[in-house]
């Protein structure tokens, strides 16, 4: 099957946008809506694990959700206490997102979104498999690294393969040899990767540092400091549960 050219794609994802649930929108459309909603309730408790164990802090943290959709995600972590702020390039789904959401949002394309200031941490979740022009997301991926302040970390969920995988025309699944040359290109490396870990769902989140940074003396510093972060995150995910019973 072909794949969705640029335009095809920003025209498939307003159009989801506009028609589907807030939960299948930028999840599984195989996956009924409560399920879906599991899945974000997941991805939100690995990737909250992941900024705890490495930076041991909330405030003062500087987050991008980079491909945002209806900003479910940057809802969540500005609650927590995160400065989060969300970039989409479906005008849809920052249309809904500002509605939802009291957040910066932007629209604007990935590979090209300048903002002032830099990042300690940009997170991509489910973004990177649905560019499906090869320039697209390299230049997507350089432009996110230059947005990272100088000990900033890239956070993405992918499926990494030996080799690629195409599903349909807006799904791409590139190796993990072709995601680490470019990382490499870019002086970043994979750090640590947490798995979903959800029903059939093979995807995983990776956290990657510049060529340099010692994680094990990230998380030895974030051990020794008090465990707001994990206390915030903790309660916070407690609060969403509780509504939901």
């Amino acid at each position: 099957m072909t794949r969705l050219t640029r335009q095809g794609a920003a025209d498939y994802w307003q159009e989801r946008h506009r028609t589907s649930d807030p939960w299948r929108a930028g999840g599984d459309r195989g996956w009924d809506e409560r399920t879906n909603e599991v899945l974000y309730y997941v991805r939100l408790g690995l990737l909250l694990r992941m900024l705890t164990n490495h930076f041991g802090r909330v405030s003062g943290l500087r987050i991008l959700d980079a491909g945002c959709g209806r900003g479910w995600l940057t809802g969540q972590l500005r609650a927590i206490g995160y400065d989060a702020v969300g970039v989409d390039q479906s005008g849809e789904a920052i249309r809904l997102a500002k509605e939802a959401h009291s957040a910066p949002f932007f629209v604007a394309p990935l590979e090209g979104f300048a903002c002032d200031g830099r990042f300690d941490a940009v997170v991509a979740m489910e973004v990177f498999f649905h560019i499906m022009d090869d320039d697209q997301w390299r230049q997507t991926l350089r432009n996110l690294a230059r947005l990272l302040d100088d000990e900033g970390v890239l956070i993405f969920s992918a499926w990494m393969g030996s080799e690629t995988v195409e599903l349909g025309d807006y799904i791409v699944h590139r190796s993990r040899a072709q995601h680490e040359r470019l990382l490499a290109e870019l002086s970043l490396r994979i750090a640590v990767s947490e798995p979903y870990k959800l029903l059939n769902c093979p995807t995983s989140w990776h956290l990657c540092t510049r060529y340099g940074c010692d994680v094990s003396s990230q998380r030895a510093a974030a051990a020794g400091k008090p465990p707001s972060a994990c206390q915030a995150a903790i309660g916070h995910l407690r609060r969403l549960v509780r509504r939901r019973r």
